[in-house]
Order: structure tokens, then sequence, then C-alpha cells
């Protein structure tokens, strides 16, 4: 149904309206789960194409983000790149600058935004054709070191990959983007690159951890502790910290105890998450909900 559709409109394509163009990539995108065949997305990407602004732009990006064939032609490639580096962002989609500063926001403009989308389907193309390094490198590169911490944030989505191709250049730049804004860390898959970025640079991932686990950000602090929580059980680091309950606020205590929890059906860790939650249950703090999971 959908692809008569899409074959009608671009027979008809001196008659369409704008306004119908976006709606059509707006429904193309959200149907993921009955994605249209590359070709014909091709000849729609071809014939009516999106520029460096407005939602066709976004909506452009979510598709290559949802087709699970990653096939695409150069102009595609280069589609995507030009947005990844040249999008304009309204007033309007940066949002209302008293929530700025939140950490979920700036990850909500890094998922969601164009920019931010663009660098998703990069990451997602990675993923699977890791042999296109090269054609993303320097738009990697660039984003990397954007003045938008949502842009330089989004492109964690695409150095991730990159670490399985060519891991030393991809350190570092995971690196410079986490100690250009802290709110960075609040990346979904900071935990596993901490402990793949320990080894070589604790110094700094310990600074980055400590900063987030003391910051007024509850989200920020809440990852941050489950993090360090995991690097004591597994690594004996963080002793300070862990050992010490009674210095923990509340946000701290309850995603140690979340971690601890977990680590009980770890035969060889069982005893030290044990003492962990012996530790903590003595705290004015109400830890019912992360404790019943024990149940």
């Amino acid at each position: 149904r959908t692809e008569e559709l899409v074959k009608m409109v671009i027979e008809n394509k001196e008659r369409v309206l704008p306004v119908y163009i976006d709606a059509m990539y707006s429904a193309i995108w959200q149907k993921n789960d009955d994605m249209l065949e590359n070709k014909i997305l091709e000849k729609i990407f071809s014939t009516f194409p999106c520029g460096n602004e407005g939602m066709r732009a976004v909506y452009f990006c979510g598709i290559i983000l949802n087709s699970e064939n990653v096939e695409w032609s150069e102009s595609v490639l280069n589609q995507l790149k030009n947005i990844a580096l040249n999008y304009r962002e309204t007033k309007e989609q940066r949002g209302d600058e008293e929530t700025e500063n939140r950490s979920s926001r700036l990850r909500d403009r890094a998922d969601c935004g164009a920019r931010g989308k663009a660098m998703r389907a990069i990451g997602h193309i990675l993923w699977k054709e890791p042999q296109l390094y090269e054609e993303f490198r320097d738009t990697i590169e660039k984003l990397t070191y954007d003045e938008d911490p949502a842009a330089r944030m989004a492109t964690l989505y695409a150095l991730w990959p990159a670490y399985n191709i060519d891991r030393q250049w991809a350190r570092k730049r995971i690196l410079d983007v986490y100690e250009s804004d802290i709110r960075t860390m609040i990346y979904d898959d900071t935990k596993e690159m901490c402990f793949l970025l320990y080894p070589e640079y604790k110094d700094r991932i310990f600074k980055l951890l400590r900063e987030s686990y003391e910051s007024e950000d509850n989200e920020l602090t809440e990852r941050a502790a489950y993090t360090i929580c995991e690097f004591y059980i597994r690594k004996g680091e963080f002793e300070e910290i862990i050992t010490i309950p009674e210095c923990m606020n509340e946000t701290q205590m309850k995603a140690v105890l979340h971690m601890a929890v977990i680590y009980l059906k770890d035969e060889d860790r069982r005893t030290l998450a044990k003492n962990i939650i012996l530790h903590c249950i003595n705290s004015e703090w109400d830890l019912e909900e992360p404790l019943s999971s024990i149940f």
C-alpha cells in the first residue's frame, strides 16, 4: 500500500505540494517495521531532495537510521554528511534555554535533532559496513570538535563502532567529547566505554566519573554511581566512595544499591555485593525501591 502511494506521488511530482512531501517522508520514517526497498527510497530522495533545514532532513536521517539495508548510493551518503555538518537548527528546535543545561535535554537534542540523527545513522551504517569508515571519518572528526555540545555528544554514536575499526583514533576523540562537556557522560554506552578506556586512561576516566558523581544533575549522578559501584566490584577501585555510605546522598546510594543487587547473582562477587548492601542498609534514605529487586 505504501509503495503504491509513493509511486503515485512520484509520477505526479509536478502537482504535489511540499507539505505533502514532508508528510510522506514522515510516514515512511515512522513505518520502520515496513520499510520500503532502498531503490524506492533512493528514488524518493532524488525526486524530492531534502536540504539543510526543516523537518524533511530529520525524517531523511530517520529513514536511513531505521533501514536494515545500509547499501546506499554515494549521493545519499553525501547528503547524510551534509546534514551532519551543515544543518541549521531553529530556535524552537534548540528549546528552552532554562532546561538547556540539563544532561537529559542535551541527550534529547543529540538523539532527536537532525545533526544527531545523521550521526546516529552514520553509526548504524558503520556497525554493518565498517569499510565505509574512511567515507565518514572527516565528518566524525569535524563534529567531535563542533561548537554545539549536542553535536559533539552525537558523535559518540559513530565513535563507538569506529572504536572497533581504528581504536587509537577513536579513543582520543571519545575522551575529548566527554571532557568537552560533562553532560555528555549521560550517553547510554558510557559505562562500557569507561571500562574499555580504563586500562590506558584511568586518571582521565576517573576524573570524569567523579565529576559526574558529584554533579547536581541527578540523572548524571545516578549513571556515574552505577559505574563507580561496578568499578569497585570488578576492579577494586573507588573504595573511598563505596565503603563510606554515610557520605552518599539518596541518588548516589540508590544507584550503588541497584548495581550491588545485580551482582548478587554473580557467585564470584556475591559476597562483595552483599557487603555493599549491608553497609548501606541502615541509611536514613528510603531504600525499598532498589532493594525490592532482591526478591
